[in-house]
């Protein structure tokens, strides 16, 4: 390693040349090749093109072509070998910890450092298989990331990518969605909490400390004239802290949430507060 151009954590953009290695072999190569070429277009002049074409023609001499593309083929060669001495940032990102010094043996497998694309950011997860058909292209996700200060934080993003095929040992299916992060607030490499829209839904939820299980069924009271009111409701889907009402009430009822093993049918209530 000749030379290493970049700092420890900086942000680089694309195309920033990182390092170096040593060339002189290849170019000391390349000197000796295009001296060849010259004497061997000085060697064709007077017999088949004048001395100002031996750049621009090849000899028409079957077998003296045959050498000069081959010639020509190795100085490419030499120039293509030249040219990978010089590392580039394939794309705008911070540079992590370095793993090597100046003057190290490098070989193609060395590893000098940790390039990460910040911005946009992709974040990777799994959903049931059962699931798979409702996630599109473009679909909207939500994540959320605990803060420094402890307090979590919820961020927007869209699906650009879904695998082809179900995970034959999770039975479920990968999908790949962009963040921007033009500040580069959000580190990668975290765990965070996804959440996805399968569709919107009109239905009523409510509270889970609302329903009351009896004999099989799911029971909540409503408030009516003064009164508690028990309602049979059918549930749907269930989320940490709501559940789905697909019948039983609607929206605009006062559902009453606390205290509701002490009410029954006709039960006088005072409501204090309606959230």
């Amino acid at each position: 390693m000749v030379a290493i151009y970049f700092k420890e954590g900086e942000f680089v953009e694309k195309g920033t040349l990182l390092a170096k290695i040593n060339d002189k072999p290849l170019k000391a190569q390349l000197s000796k090749k295009s001296h060849l070429r010259f004497i061997g277009c000085t060697w064709f002049i007077g017999r088949d093109f004048a001395s100002e074409e031996c750049r621009t023609r090849r000899p028409t001499n079957r077998g003296k072509s045959a050498e000069y593309d081959k010639l020509m083929a190795d100085i490419e060669l030499v120039k293509a070998n030249i040219a990978q001495t010089e590392l580039y940032a394939p794309f705008d990102g911070i540079v992590g910890l370095r793993e090597l010094s100046e003057g190290a043996f490098v070989s193609p497998s060395t590893k000098m450092a940790k390039l990460t694309q910040v911005n946009p950011l992709k974040i990777d997860f799994s959903i049931p298989e059962s699931y798979a058909s409702e996630v599109r292209d473009g679909a909207k996700i939500k994540f959320s990331l605990e803060d420094s200060e402890g307090i979590m934080r919820h961020h927007e993003a869209r699906v650009y990518a879904i695998e082809s095929t179900i995970d034959m040992n999770t039975r479920t299916l990968r999908v790949r969605a962009l963040y921007d992060n033009p500040n580069r607030s959000l580190m990668p490499g975290r765990f965070a909490s996804v959440e996805i829209t399968r569709r919107e839904i009109d239905d009523v939820f409510i509270r889970t400390e609302a329903i009351i299980p009896e004999m099989g069924r799911n029971l909540v009271y409503l408030y009516r004239s003064g009164r508690a009111q028990p309602v049979e409701i059918v549930s749907g889907i269930r989320t940490e802290a709501r559940v789905q009402a697909l019948s039983g009430i609607q929206a605009g009822d006062t559902l009453i949430v606390s205290g509701v093993m002490q009410l029954r049918t006709g039960t006088h209530v005072k409501i204090d507060q309606i959230r």
